[in-house]
């Protein structure tokens, strides 16, 4: 395994299901999907919870990183798991990396939405330690650039995180 990243994703899909409350989450509910990390370099696991059940758990040892999204009325396999929005939401609430895992990640979704033109690189600031890229959201000039930091990857931690985020993004609806 390599370090940092595990090297098995293997996270569970959409349940239908509150995982505090045992509540069924009905096409159209807003719901929060959570990737917790039980133990350090271990698989991701998915949780969802309705808002409710959210506000009112204790603090999930382990959260990795979380969005609010909504279920689909139409179950549509040919439309990604996360919206645009819902993809920023994910990469802002990884703004603080607790870790090298979820640096990587970080920065392979920041990767993903410059591609998609939700942010666009306005600078690099390098030292002799580190690359750091500067982001803006498009269409928000008046805001401060966002820092991400590169991480250092290998060709196998490179592949491994393309496999993580590759399943993070499925469909399981």
């Amino acid at each position: 395994m390599a370090a940092g990243i595990a090297s098995k994703y293997d996270i569970a899909r959409f349940t239908g299901v509150c995982a505090a409350s045992g509540s069924p989450i009905e096409p159209g509910d807003t719901y929060i999907a959570a990737l917790i990390e039980p133990e350090p370099d271990s698989d991701l696991i998915r949780r969802d919870y309705l808002p409710g059940a959210w506000e009112s758990s204790p603090v999930i040892e382990g959260l990795f990183a979380c969005w609010r999204t909504r279920r689909r009325e139409k179950e549509d396999k040919a439309n990604p798991l996360i919206d645009n929005e819902e993809l920023v939401a994910l990469f802002d609430s990884l703004s603080e990396p607790a870790s090298d895992r979820q640096l990587s990640f970080r920065y392979a979704l920041a990767l993903l939405l410059i591609r998609k033109r939700l942010l666009r690189q306005v600078g690099v600031r390098r030292t002799a330690e580190e690359e750091t890229l500067l982001l803006k959201r498009w269409g928000a000039a008046n805001e401060a650039p966002v820092d991400v930091q590169r991480p250092h990857l290998d060709a196998a931690r490179c592949a491994a995180l393309v496999e993580e985020l590759s399943t993070v993004l499925r469909d399981d609806a």
